[in-house]
């Protein structure tokens, strides 16, 4: 659970999201859900996408979510140590990377930089967060593949960077 500027600049939605994987499968599907009622006008946000996890690993799985409600993003850490960033608006995959070579076992919100910390096997805290003077810059020339991605830019740097107390 978590709330984030889905629709415009005021109205915090709740957002359940949960990552699915049926059995027989070797991909498993990201659902971001608005439970809470939207705007006047929107509908409600209902967004699925696959997670690729690495050759490498395929019985990875999710072990940490967090809704970054000062970014608009959904972080989420698997076992093994990879590292999925989704733009919430539309479902789309910014980020994979490994940032762990051994298993992670906890998670937990960085309230500074609304990112994420988690310890894997050998006890090491990591950190994770998204480098605010470079998140538009990296969503416009990083994420041709997300439709309209230049409006959807514009709207996040209004939305998340220009907002009084943000």
């Amino acid at each position: 659970f978590g709330e984030s500027l889905i629709h415009s600049d005021s109205h915090k939605s709740t957002l359940f999201c949960f990552v699915e994987r049926k059995a027989g499968e070797m991909t498993s599907r990201v659902h971001m859900t608005e439970i809470s009622a939207p705007p006047q006008g929107a509908n409600k946000l209902k967004k699925v996408s696959e997670i690729t996890y690495s050759p490498d690993v395929p019985n990875d799985f999710p072990v940490f979510m967090h809704i970054s409600s000062k970014h608009g993003l959904l972080y989420i850490m698997s076992k093994f140590g990879h590292l999925f960033i989704y733009e919430l608006t539309t479902g789309s995959l910014l980020f994979r990377q490994a940032i762990s070579a051994e298993s992670v076992f906890i998670g937990t919100r960085n309230s500074i930089t609304d990112g994420i910390f988690v310890i894997n096997r050998s006890g090491s805290l990591i950190t994770a967060s998204i480098d605010e003077n470079n998140y538009i810059p990296y969503f416009l020339t990083s994420c041709s593949h997300i439709p309209d991605n230049a409006t959807i830019a514009f709207k996040l740097a209004s939305r998340f960077f220009f907002l009084p107390n943000n």
